[in-house]
């Protein structure tokens, strides 16, 4: 756990949240057990810093870790209890838990809160089917036509 904790904290600044998270666990497996640990592209994940590319919603350490849950354990009835658990701790937790002497790490700490829901469940009209296709490719800086 240590070194998970170490390895994410030294590379935040460079990585963000979901590829930090990615880098922290996956980086000990490349060593331990090789496969496809050793190829994952981890950076391919820094999109989701600011909570999905800046739109402030599901923080990336969930989309890293959910992720990495995903492709460690594989049973999907399995990962979804495990993600829900992921989902519980980030909601009802202070963040950072742990701050490792001498590391480039986050120096604030994240009060709890309520997970977003996704916009898609939370309309019984299915939205995304009636909405124009402008309107499902809009984004806080960008609105493709």
């Amino acid at each position: 756990m240590n070194e998970v904790a170490t390895i994410a904290y030294e590379n935040y600044m460079d990585l963000f949240c979901a590829s930090t998270v990615l880098k922290g666990l996956f980086g000990p497996l490349a060593k331990s057990v090789g496969g496809p640990y050793k190829t994952f592209p981890v950076e391919s994940m820094k999109w989701a810093h600011g909570g999905f590319a800046g739109w402030g919603t599901v923080c990336g350490s969930l989309a890293g870790g959910s992720l990495a849950i995903g492709n460690i354990v594989g049973d999907t009835d399995t990962v979804e209890a495990m993600v829900n658990d992921l989902m519980f701790y980030y909601s009802d937790t202070v963040l950072p838990v742990l701050s490792p002497p001498r590391v480039n790490g986050p120096k604030s700490r994240i009060r709890p809160r309520p997970a977003l829901p996704c916009a898609t469940s939370r309309s019984a009209g299915g939205w995304p089917r009636k909405a124009s296709p402008s309107s499902r490719m809009s984004g806080p800086s960008v609105a493709l036509a």
